[in-house]
């Protein structure tokens, strides 16, 4: 996602220090985190938001079933990943025809739509805050934004593929990346200010939205009356969580967004892609000697996606008592299936007379 790094490192794995190792072993250990923890949890709110509550068709609800199956979506394609960092950043399924191709449209396509869809549902929470009495959206009108907005995400997306570039394995970054990367600098083969404008607006911009809309919230909790509280118990429980998803998503996007500020600040105003390669090896992904594995820019550009979407399925898992009950009740099904005693079978046995 976003502007690349291209880092050529052929630092040997026997002369590494403690602190390259350790941090090896920490995104290894956060990425089998995502994989095993992220997968199940992720797929245990999917199925309670499909199975677990009823068929209801209220906004709140299909962004909920929206933002869960992008996060599910999402943690499936890291997988890769995690293999790769356990087989030492070698390509293993990234090797495979054709793979990163389709591997980096679906990556980038659905981690804008997972931010579009997590900033839709803070502005409407937030509204029916500020302005209860006023009518939300119709669903179809937000599914239809949704589905223009990952459709306009997809041909971004394609777009090297169209100008008959590719999409290559770069084992500093462990994924995918332009197969032919402008003499090892940012972004795509010769990247227009209008380029860059946009991709940093993708990101920037939900992230101030999503920040002001959560301030308001909180404003908006705060300011209700004591005696209204217990009539407003359910509402402002929903609102907690959303504000947990939102702190949850600035927190993991922050580092990311101040990158592409500083790139779109140097685009338009410096221009000098020296001292921008220059500031982004300092800052994520330094050079050998210093971070030789780019650990700063695997975590921000990459790691943390699916860091939040498994913090957002366990925030919801944590907050839903409907879900809670009905993870209960599927392991008291199962329970009981597996260990109550077969009854025996009673034949009607007819006495003579």
């Amino acid at each position: 996602m976003g502007p690349e790094v291209v880092l050529n490192t052929t630092t040997n794995s026997t002369d590494l220090p403690l602190s390259v190792i350790l941090g090896e072993v920490t995104l290894t250990g956060l990425s089998l985190l995502t994989t095993v923890v992220g997968l199940p949890a992720a797929l245990l709110q999917f199925g309670f938001l499909l199975f677990g509550t009823s068929q209801s068709k209220h906004l709140s609800t299909r962004l909920y079933q929206a933002i869960c199956a992008v996060d599910f979506a999402l943690l499936i394609l890291y997988v890769p990943i995690t293999i790769s960092f356990l087989a030492g950043r070698d390509p293993v399924i990234f090797g495979l025809p054709y793979f990163c191709d389709f591997w980096r449209i679906g990556w980038y396509s659905l981690s804008h739509l997972s931010i579009f869809t997590i900033s839709m549902l803070s502005i409407i929470r937030t509204s029916s805050l500020l302005f209860p009495f006023s009518s939300p959206p119709r669903v179809q009108t937000v599914v239809l934004l949704n589905m223009i907005y990952f459709c306009l995400m997809l041909i971004q997306s394609g777009m090297p593929l169209i100008q008959g570039d590719s999409f290559t394995f770069i084992k500093d970054i462990v994924r995918c990346g332009p197969a032919k990367p402008p003499n090892g600098h940012l972004g795509p083969p010769s990247p227009s200010l209008l380029y860059t404008l946009i991709t940093t607006l993708e990101v920037v911009v939900p992230l101030f939205v999503v920040t002001i809309s959560g301030g308001l919230s909180i404003r908006a909790i705060r300011s209700t009356k004591p005696n209204d509280r217990g009539k407003e118990k359910l509402g402002i429980r929903a609102t907690v969580t959303i504000l947990l998803l939102t702190a949850t998503y600035i927190i993991l996007n922050a580092p990311i967004v101040v990158f592409y500020i500083v790139t779109t600040v140097d685009s338009f105003i410096i221009q000098d892609t020296q001292a921008l390669a220059d500031f982004t090896g300092a800052f994520f992904g330094p050079k050998v000697g210093r971070d030789s594995y780019a650990f700063l820019h695997i975590f921000s550009y990459t790691l943390s996606i699916p860091l939040n979407s498994l913090c957002n399925a366990l925030i919801w898992i944590h907050r839903s008592k409907s879900m809670k009950n009905w993870i209960k009740r599927g392991l008291r099904v199962i329970v009981v299936r597996k260990w109550k005693p077969a009854i025996p079978t009673v034949t009607n046995v007819t006495t003579p007379v």
